[in-house]
């Protein structure tokens, strides 16, 4: 891998088996010579041309020099963890960060059988594509979940199966039901839920009474018969009358709905 320009990438065809995130993919290898950059690996939606890669997933790189001159099983971490659907094909796609070297590469483990069912290996051609190995073959590789409790929430529909985003005083999200202690809640795939400076200037400044106490006061106003009246409308004594009330009283405050997850930014 990484001897000539036709192997500069390998890609191998997988699925998984249940919907879930993650983290590691492991493929066992070796290095020959001394090597100088990086490698990485990225989880492809589609094997042709240069791939395009899933949601986080292009994995942290390594330094290519620690791989063992003997096989060993090198890791690679995708941190976030990325989401892959139960019985999609994928692919990933083994890479450098440098240029070919005839005398400066590594050796991936590989299965000349074509035992996998679920996907066959590929080379890197010189024409920018990957083409599958001929014979047909597979690279040996392993693939390891984040954590077993994930949960993906869908925007809310009906009934318990999603979430919800209100708006009270700062983003928050609702959850129809509450994860165990601790559990980490990820936002993916839309933009981060933020309060910019101009919301909060007009939830402070633009709108500085609250609709419901103006709706109050006409309910007040109307029960109370002033309007109507032959005489002059005093209205403006019964606005204070009614404000100074109100501001004697509590300050009304913002609660947060029940199950809510404050979100910061």
């Amino acid at each position: 891998m990484g001897d000539d320009a036709a192997r500069l990438r390998l890609g191998q065809g997988f699925k998984v088996y249940q919907s879930a995130f993650y983290q590691y993919v492991v493929i066992p290898m070796n290095k020959v010579g001394t090597i100088t950059d990086n490698l990485s690996v990225r989880v492809l939606s589609a094997i042709a041309t240069t791939g395009t890669a899933v949601t986080d997933g292009t994995s942290d790189s390594i330094d290519g020099s620690l791989v063992d001159e003997r096989t060993r099983n090198i890791v690679f971490q995708f941190n976030p963890p990325i989401y892959l659907t139960a019985n999609t094909q994928y692919y990933w796609s083994l890479e450098r960060s440098g240029t070919a070297s005839a005398s400066n590469y590594w050796r991936v483990a590989e299965d000349t059988g074509a035992n996998y069912g679920d996907g066959v290996a590929y080379d890197y051609s010189t024409a920018g594509s990957y083409v599958a190995t001929s014979p047909a073959s597979d690279f040996c590789f392993a693939v390891f979940r984040q954590a077993d409790r994930w949960i993906p929430f869908k925007q809310k529909r009906s009934g318990l199966d999603g979430w919800e985003y209100r708006r009270v005083g700062s983003d928050q999200i609702w959850l129809p039901y509450l994860p165990r202690d601790m559990a980490p809640v990820r936002i993916r795939g839309l933009a981060p839920l933020a309060e910019t400076a101009a919301t909060l200037a007009a939830e402070t400044v633009a709108v500085p009474i609250r609709p419901e106490w103006v709706e109050a006061f006409a309910v007040n106003y109307l029960l109370g018969g002033r309007s109507g009246r032959q005489s002059v409308d005093n209205y403006h004594q019964g606005a204070r009358t009614w404000a100074e009330k109100i501001l004697m009283g509590p300050k009304p405050l913002r609660m947060l709905p029940p199950n809510s997850i404050r979100v910061y930014a």
